[in-house]
């Protein structure tokens, strides 16, 4: 057990308000939850219907997830064996090859489904069995403001909850913690970078001959 996990463990058990269950939000709960403390999340959608393609998991995002008992592995994960970059005009910017530099490092660079990378945090930092105390889930729940003199949050139908620790898992979303608790919001800005996501049915795969030779039978 490492440092952290030792102060955490010999901490009390703390009321901690999760504002956002995305990955983010769900993956903090499993942590929390995992030494000891009481864990309620507050979601602005219904989670009714989860979408996404594939998620990019650098080696230390890996070695996080492992260590809270999330281990892509076992949800289909497609390890990265080289990554290209694109000029807008379609130029090549860079193409590296990782297949020398992956056996170096402690955990392997991987693509997950979003989809599976989201239920299964959820389900560990929700379900019944485990250890620790179940994390609480409100769906269609936005947080509107926040308190950090008092650990509240406000609800945008105007309910409000207390805690000891209030944490913002919202990223760029329209919840205004920031200005709640420093008096401003801090601006988007443009990285110049874009990722695009996208799905390709296994059929079409085939028909082409480059797809082709980069999918793996499972069938044997």
């Amino acid at each position: 057990m490492g440092s952290v996990d030792k102060e955490l463990s010999a901490a009390k058990t703390l009321r901690v308000l999760v504002v956002r269950a995305g990955i983010g939000g769900l993956t903090a709960a499993v942590g929390l939850r995992k030494h000891g403390h009481e864990v309620t999340l507050f979601e602005r959608t219904e989670l009714a219907q989860e979408f996404g393609a594939a998620f990019h998991l650098p080696p230390n995002s890996y070695g996080i997830l492992k260590r809270f008992g999330i281990h892509p592995e076992l949800f289909g994960e497609t390890r990265v064996q080289g990554v290209r970059e694109y000029e807008y005009t379609g130029a090549l910017r860079a193409d590296i090859d990782l297949t020398a530099f992956n056996p170096t490092w402690q955990h392997p660079w991987v693509l997950a489904h979003r989809i599976r990378l989201h239920e299964t945090p959820k389900n560990l930092a929700t379900r019944k069995d485990g250890n620790g105390h179940p994390a609480v889930l409100h769906t269609s729940s936005r947080g509107v403001a926040v308190n950090p003199s008092t650990a509240t949050v406000t609800l945008e139908n105007g309910a409000q909850f207390s805690g000891d620790l209030v944490i913002g898992a919202d990223g760029v979303s329209v919840f205004d913690y920031q200005e709640s608790c420093h008096g401003h919001r801090s601006q988007a800005y443009d990285s110049g970078k874009s990722a695009f996501r996208f799905m390709i049915p296994h059929e079409a795969m085939l028909s082409n001959q480059l797809p082709k030779s980069l999918l793996v039978d499972t069938a044997t």
